[in-house]
C-alpha cells in the first residue's frame, strides 16, 4: 500500500523535477563513463610503456650484438691482410735462406712450386670452404710475385747470353747461373707454361671481365725483365715505355670498366706497374745508373703526373700536379741533352737548339691537352725558343746561328698565329727579328768590294719601300687595325 501512495505521489510530481532527476542520473552515468575510460586509457598507457621498454631493451641488445659481431666480422679481414703482407714477405726472403748448397734450378724450381701452392690455396678457400675473399687474396699474392718469377728467370737468360759479370759485386740470392743456355730457355718456356694460367686464373678472381687483356698485358710486361741486357739507358728506356705502356692502356681501356673500378679491379691496375718499377730498382741498385736512366726516370715522373693527374683526380688538383710535372720534365731533357753530348762528343754550338726545340715542343704539346692555364705551356715553349735563339746568337756569333734564330722565329710566328697566342707570336716575332738584323749586320761585314754596294742596296730597298708605302697606305693601316683587334682577343 505505501509504495502504491509513494508511486502515485511520484507521478505527481511536476515534470521539471523529473527532468532534473534525470539529468543528474545522467551526469552520474557520464561520470561513471568517464572514469572507466580514464582507467582503461592508463592501463593502455602503462602496457605501451612496458612495451616500449622492452622494445629500447631489446634493440640496446641487438646494437651491442651487432657492435659485438662488427668487431669480430673485421678480423677475417684483418688476418687476409695481415697473412697477404707475411706471404708477400715470405716470397721477398724465400730466396735468401740458405740456398748456396743448391743449384740454381732447384733454387727455381721451389719457387715455382710454392706459387704454386698458392694458386692451390686459392683454389681450396674458394670451393671447399666456400670463401672468395680469401680464395682472391691468395691468387691475388700468386699475381703479385709473377714479376719475382721474371726477374728470376731474367737472371738465369742473362748468365748465358749477357755480357759476364763479376759475381763478388752481388748478394748471393741476386745472383742466378743456369747450367747452359739451353736450360734458361726451357726453365724459361716451363714457367711460362705454369704462370701464364696462374694469372689468368688469378686475374679471374679479381676482374673476370677483363682477366684476358690483363692476363696479355701483365706477361707481355713481365717479358721485359728476360731482356738480357743490363745497360742503364736502355734498361732506363725500356722501363719508361713499360710504365707509358701501362699509363695508355688504364686511361684507355681499363678505366672505362666498372669492374675494373672496385676494390679488386684497382688491384689488378696497380699490379701491372710492378715489371717497370722493378725494372728502375734493378739497374738502380744494382749495375749504377747514368743521365739516360735518370732522365728516363724523370720523364716518366713528369708524364705520369701530367696524364694521371686528369684521370684520378679532381680538376684543382689535376692542374696543380700539371704544374708540378713542368719541373722534371725541364730537368730530364737537360739530363739526357747533356748524356748525349757526352755520349757522341756535341759541339758547344748544338747544345741549345738541342735543348730548347725540344723542349719548346714537349710544352706546346702539353699545351694542347692540359686542364687550363694553356697560356703558361705557352709561355715556356716561347721563353724556350727565345731564351735559346738569343743565347745561341750571343754565345755562338755567326751565320749558323742567325739561320737558326730566323727559322725558329718563323716556326713561332706561324704556331702563335695559328694557336693564337700573343707569348709564341710576339717571341717568334722577336726572334725573327734578332735573326735578320744579325744577318744583316754579317752581310755587311761580308761584303768588302766597296761600302757604296752596301749603301746602295739600303738606299734603293728604301725608296722601293716608300713607294708601297705610298701607293698602300690605307691598306696597310685597314690591316693593322684588324690584325691588333684579332691579337686583343688571343689569350
Amino acid at each position: 500500500m505505501p509504495s502504491f501512495l509513494t508511486a502515485l505521489r511520484a507521478n505527481n510530481l511536476p515534470e521539471d523535477h523529473r527532468r532534473q532527476r534525470m539529468e543528474t542520473q545522467d551526469k552520474n552515468n557520464n561520470l561513471e563513463q568517464s572514469n572507466n575510460l580514464h582507467v582503461l586509457m592508463e592501463v593502455q598507457e602503462a602496457l605501451e610503456t612496458e612495451k616500449n621498454l622492452e622494445q629500447n631493451q631489446r634493440k640496446k641488445q641487438q646494437e651491442e650484438q651487432d657492435k659485438e659481431v662488427g668487431r669480430i666480422s673485421m678480423l677475417p679481414k684483418i688476418l687476409r691482410i695481415v697473412g697477404a703482407i707475411v706471404l708477400l714477405s715470405s716470397a721477398l726472403t724465400f730466396m735468401a735462406q740458405g740456398w748456396e748448397t743448391m743449384s740454381h734450378m732447384i733454387r727455381y724450381f721451389t719457387f715455382l712450386g710454392f706459387t704454386g701452392l698458392l694458386a692451390v690455396l686459392g683454389f681450396f678457400c674458394g670451393l671447399k670452404v666456400k670463401e672468395d675473399k680469401g680464395a682472391r687474396t691468395f691468387l691475388g699474392v700468386a699475381a703479385a710475385i709473377i714479376p719475382a718469377h721474371f726477374c728470376q728467370l731474367g737472371g738465369l737468360i742473362y748468365s748465358k747470353f749477357g755480357p759476364a759479370i763479376n759475381p763478388d759485386l752481388y748478394p748471393s740470392y741476386f745472383y742466378w747461373v743456369a747450367a747452359s743456355g739451353f736450360d734458361a730457355l726451357v726453365t724459361t718456356g716451363i714457367a711460362l707454361l705454369a704462370l701464364t694460367p696462374i694469372t689468368f686464373i688469378a686475374f679471374s678472381a679479381l676482374a673476370r671481365r677483363e682477366a684476358l687483356r690483363l692476363t696479355g698485358a701483365y706477361i707481355a710486361l713481365n717479358a721485359l725483365l728476360l731482356i738480357p741486357t743490363r745497360d742503364p739507358s736502355i734498361s732506363g728506356l725500356i722501363a719508361s715505355l713499360a710504365i707509358l705502356g701501362v699509363a695508355y692502356l688504364d686511361t684507355t681501356c681499363f678505366k672505362q670498366h666498372t669492374a675494373m673500378k672496385t676494390k679488386e679491379g684497382r688491384i689488378s691496375r696497380l699490379i701491372l706497374l710492378v715489371p717497370g718499377a722493378l725494372l728502375f730498382l734493378r739497374i738502380a741498385f744494382l749495375y749504377g745508373i747514368d743521365g739516360i736512366f735518370v732522365g728516363a726516370a724523370l720523364a716518366t715522373s713528369s708524364l705520369a703526373l701530367f696524364v694521371f693527374s686528369k684521370k684520378y683526380c679532381s680538376l684543382e688538383t689535376a692542374k696543380v700536379l700539371q704544374s708540378c710535372s713542368i719541373l722534371p720534365t725541364i730537368l730530364s731533357w737537360l739530363v739526357i741533352a747533356f748524356e748525349l753530348k757526352w755520349l757522341i762528343d756535341l759541339p758547344d754550338a748544338v747544345m741549345l737548339p738541342l735543348v730548347t726545340i725540344p723542349l719548346a715542343a714537349i710544352f706546346i704539346a702539353k699545351s694542347l691537352s692540359c686542364l687550363g692555364g694553356r697560356t703558361q705551356y705557352q709561355g715556356l715553349a716561347a721563353l724556350a725558343l727565345v731564351g735559346g735563339a738569343f743565347l745561341e746568337l750571343v754565345m755562338f756569333p755567326g751565320l749558323n746561328a742567325s739561320i737558326f734564330s730566323i727559322a725558329v722565329g718563323i716556326l713561332a710566328i706561324a704556331y702563335g698565329y695559328t694557336a693564337e697566342s700573343k707569348f709564341v707570336f710576339l717571341g717568334g716575332l722577336f726572334t725573327f727579328g734578332h735573326g735578320l738584323i744579325d744577318t744583316v749586320k754579317l752581310a755587311l761585314t761580308v761584303i768588302t768590294i766597296s761600302p757604296w754596294i752596301a749603301l746602295a742596296i739600303i738606299g734603293g730597298l728604301t725608296v722601293l719601300g716608300s713607294s708601297y708605302l705610298e701607293v698602300h697606305t690605307r691598306r696597310i693601316v685597314k690591316q693593322i687595325g684588324l690584325f691588333r683587334k684579332k691579337m686583343s682577343t688571343w689569350s
